[in-house]
């Protein structure tokens, strides 16, 4: 398992060593896609994700198809980016949007638990 961490990119291993993050959510980080451990790392530090969010996020991430890449601009406008920053202070889970090929699309938002859902709840209620 050791042998695992020191696989990881070097900014995963200098957050372990200044106590950003634990071990344990150096082995989630571990179990995510190479080219997604760098925004688990920020989110966890960012978030302050518990381990077991940070092990839900990668799980996430694993589960979403990869996508064919196309440059960021096609793949997420301006718009998207903000809805994302707009959404994001309400959950402590990954947000995305999916387009399909029609021009249409969803917007994923991931949750821990109930109290996710019920701060979601909270908050969307206040605006109205």
């Amino acid at each position: 398992n050791y042998l695992r961490l020191l696989k990881l990119p070097d900014e995963v291993q200098l957050a372990l060593k200044e106590g950003l993050i634990s071990m344990g959510h150096a082995k989630a980080i571990a179990g995510a896609p190479a080219e997604q451990q760098l925004r688990v790392l920020k989110r966890c530090v960012k978030k302050g994700l518990s381990v077991r969010q940070a092990e839900e996020l990668v799980r996430m991430l694993s589960e979403t198809p990869a996508q064919p890449a196309q440059p960021e601009e096609e793949e997420y406008p301006e718009s998207y980016s903000r809805l994302v920053e707009l959404l994001e202070p309400c959950f402590s889970q990954e947000i995305s949007i999916k387009r399909t090929k029609n021009g249409g699309g969803r917007i994923v938002i991931g949750f821990s638990d109930d109290k996710d859902i019920e701060r979601f709840i909270e908050r969307f209620s206040q605006r109205s």
